[in-house]
C-alpha cells in the first residue's frame, strides 16, 4: 500500500508545483492520475520514484516513510514517456542492465530475463538494438526491465504519447494485462481521458496540483463533482450553458442566455433547494453531447430548433455541432439516424442526465 500524506512540491518556496496532496493506493490498485498538461502529474510520479526530492510531506509504502530513500532502495519500477532505453545496448542487455549493476548472479539474470521476455512477447528480439524496433516494441522493453526489478510499485509516465492510434489502443490492452499478471500495484500518469477512463481502477483527476475528485471512472462520468471534472471526463466533452434559476410554486426553472430557452428541471435535479435548502441564482447546465438527441418524436424534454454548423463522421457515430444564439454544442447521434440534408434541426435534452453546477464555485449543486 503506498500512501501520499501531505505531499507539497515547491521551488525555491515560489513556484507551489504540488499542494497538500493526500491519496491511498491500496495494494492491486490500478490508479490513474489524469489531467491537463502542466497540472502536476509528471512531478508527482516523479516524486513517488525519487527522481524528485518531496519538499514536504510523508511517502509511506506499507506504512514505511520512503520519501527520503534513495530510487534504488524504494521498491519501484518506472516505465518513462521516451522508453529511456540504452541505444548501444541489445534488448537483453537493457532488460539486464539493472540487474547486473546490484552484482545479482548471472543465472538468475537469464532466467528474469527471458521470463520477462517471454510474458511481453520480445523472445525473438532479444539480440536486437532499440533502433531496430517499433515504438510499440520499445515500450514493451521498457516494461520488461520493470518486471525484471519484481518491483512492488509499477509507475508509468504517459508511456503511450509517442505511439499512433491503433498501436496505442493495442498497449493499453497490454499494459493492462501486465498490471493483471504481476499482481503488483501500478501508478499511470497520462492527460488523455480515454486512457484514463479504460484503465483505471481508480481514478485521480488533479488540476493546478490539487486533487478535484477522486472515485471509479464510472463514478467520476456519472457524478462529476465540478464543472471542470464534467467537462475534463468525457469525449467529446460534456456541453456546459450558463443559466439563471427561478423558483417558482411547481418547481425549478432554468434560463438560458437572453431566454433562449426556458425549462422546469426534472425533480432528480433539484435535490440542491429540496434537500440543502439552496437558492442560487445563478448556474451552469451541464449536458453531455450523447444526452442532446435529434428529436423524431414526442420524447419527454427541452426541444427547440437548432442551426447545424457542420458535422463529423465518426463511423457509426457523427458528432453535430449546433449553434443557437451565441452558444455552440456538440450532439453526439448514431450516424444511421442524421439525415442526409441536415442544416437545421429540432433537438431535445435528456435532462434526467443532465448536471447542475454553481455559477461560482462550479461544484455539483446535486452531490
Amino acid at each position: 500500500m503506498l500512501e501520499l500524506k501531505n505531499i507539497k512540491k515547491s521551488y525555491d518556496n515560489k513556484l507551489t508545483i504540488i499542494e497538500n496532496f493526500n491519496l491511498d493506493i491500496n495494494q492491486g490498485e490500478f490508479v490513474v492520475i489524469v489531467g491537463p498538461s502542466g497540472c502536476g502529474k509528471s512531478t508527482l510520479l516523479r516524486m513517488i520514484a525519487g527522481l524528485e526530492e518531496i519538499t514536504s510531506g510523508e511517502l509511506l509504502l506499507n506504512g514505511k516513510d520512503i520519501s527520503h530513500y534513495e530510487p534504488s532502495q524504494r521498491e519501484v519500477a518506472m516505465v518513462f514517456q521516451d522508453y529511456a532505453l540504452y541505444p548501444h545496448m541489445s534488448v537483453y542487455d537493457n532488460l539486464a542492465f539493472g540487474l547486473k549493476i546490484k552484482n545479482v548472479d548471472k543465472k538468475i539474470i537469464d532466467e528474469k530475463v527471458k521470463k520477462a521476455a517471454a510474458i511481453l512477447d520480445l523472445t525473438t528480439y532479444l539480440e536486437r538494438r532499440p533502433s531496430d524496433l517499433s515504438g510499440g516494441q520499445r515500450q514493451r522493453v521498457a516494461m520488461g526491465r520493470a518486471i525484471v526489478k519484481d518491483a512492488k510499485i509499477f509507475l508509468f509516465d504517459e508511456p503511450l504519447s509517442n505511439l499512433d492510434a491503433k498501436l496505442r489502443h493495442k498497449m493499453r490492452a497490454e499494459i493492462k494485462k501486465f498490471h493483471l499478471d504481476q499482481k503488483g500495484t501500478s501508478v499511470y500518469v497520462t492527460h488523455d481521458q480515454l486512457e484514463a477512463l479504460t484503465l483505471a481502477d481508480k481514478l485521480v483527476i488533479i488540476r493546478a496540483g490539487v486533487i478535484e475528485q477522486v472515485g471509479s471512472p464510472q463514478e467520476v462520468f456519472n457524478n462529476p463533482k465540478n464543472s471542470f471534472v464534467g467537462e475534463f471526463i468525457g469525449t467529446p466533452a460534456m456541453n456546459l450553458l450558463k443559466v439563471d434559476l427561478e423558483y417558482k410554486a411547481d418547481g425549478v426553472y432554468v434560463t438560458g442566455k437572453n431566454r433562449a430557452f426556458h425549462f422546469k428541471l426534472p425533480d432528480n435535479k433539484t435535490k440542491f433547494f429540496t434537500e440543502k435548502k439552496l437558492k442560487p441564482t445563478q448556474a451552469v447546465l451541464g449536458i453531455r453531447p450523447t444526452d442532446i438527441i435529434l428529436h423524431t418524436n414526442e420524447e419527454a424534454g427541452w426541444n427547440t430548433p437548432f442551426q447545424v454548423l457542420f458535422t463529423e463522421l465518426l463511423g457509426h457515430e457523427a458528432n453535430l455541432i449546433l449553434k443557437y444564439g451565441e452558444e455552440e454544442l456538440t450532439s453526439l447521434i448514431p450516424a444511421m439516424h442524421m439525415p442526409k440534408d441536415l442544416k437545421s434541426a429540432e433537438f431535445y435534452f435528456k435532462l434526467h442526465f443532465a448536471h447542475l453546477f454553481d455559477g461560482e464555485t462550479g461544484e455539483n449543486l446535486n452531490l
